[in-house]
């Protein structure tokens, strides 16, 4: 995606993009597939948006267990919350599922005016906070999907989620990160999709393929009807 297209961006010119970047000192980053873009702990000074790639988030509890909290893609931004608490630490870890390019904001960015009362600055925190505003959403939607009756219902209820109503799709996390997403252990998870696949809702497809297929058992599957 093109820095111009970024929700970041929008109802800014080239120009007051060239001059935002540079009176708010952001500069892009790269990073490779796996490549970690920073640590749980580490100091939050940075807010990243996401220009190309996906990103994962985890988080690890002081008993060692790992959480997957957020697979992100494209114009979604993360390590806001840790930013604008000032000073903090990230609390999770960000993990380059993909080749990711990032749009990097420093944290001094959020401490006060530009100090030359410039219109993009202003257009640019009103941009930040529709991206705040659709990232809320998203983790409503999981705190949703989490309290959500059985691991049966979850799991349908996320494929449903994520097949946006598409009968073929793949699955963004493996059965470690997907298990850890729907807060169970794994050889669950596998044999709550084995009898799903088995009731005839799904097919799974190797080892990230997926077809829905039955819609109306899978509605029902999310019901708890079956």
């Amino acid at each position: 995606m093109e820095t111009a297209e970024l929700l970041l961006y929008q109802n800014l010119s080239p120009e007051e993009i060239r001059r935002s970047m540079e009176c708010s000192r952001m500069h892009t980053s790269s990073y490779s597939r796996n490549q970690i873009i920073f640590q749980q702990g580490d100091p939050a000074d940075y807010l990243y948006v996401i220009r190309s790639g996906t990103v994962l988030l985890e988080q690890t509890s002081p008993a060692g267990r790992q959480t997957c909290l957020e697979l992100l893609y494209e114009n979604q931004c993360f390590g806001e919350i840790d930013v604008m608490q000032g000073g903090a630490s990230y609390r999770c870890c960000a993990i380059a599922k993909t080749d990711v390019s990032l749009i990097c904001i420093s944290g001094s960015f959020f401490k006060g005016p530009c100090m030359r009362a410039c219109t993009h600055h202003h257009q640019l925190i009103r941009n930040l906070m529709q991206i705040f505003a659709a990232r809320i959403e998203l983790e409503a939607q999981k705190i949703y999907l989490l309290s959500f009756g059985t691991l049966s219902q979850r799991i349908a209820l996320y494929v449903k989620q994520l097949s946006q109503g598409r009968s073929r799709i793949q699955l963004p996390l493996n059965r470690e990160e997907l298990a850890a997403y729907l807060n169970t252990a794994r050889p669950s998870l596998s044999r709550e999709l084995a009898a799903m696949q088995k009731r005839g809702s799904i097919r799974l497809e190797g080892r990230s393929g997926l077809v829905i297929t039955d819609r109306n058992l899978l509605e029902r599957e999310i019901e708890g009807a079956v």
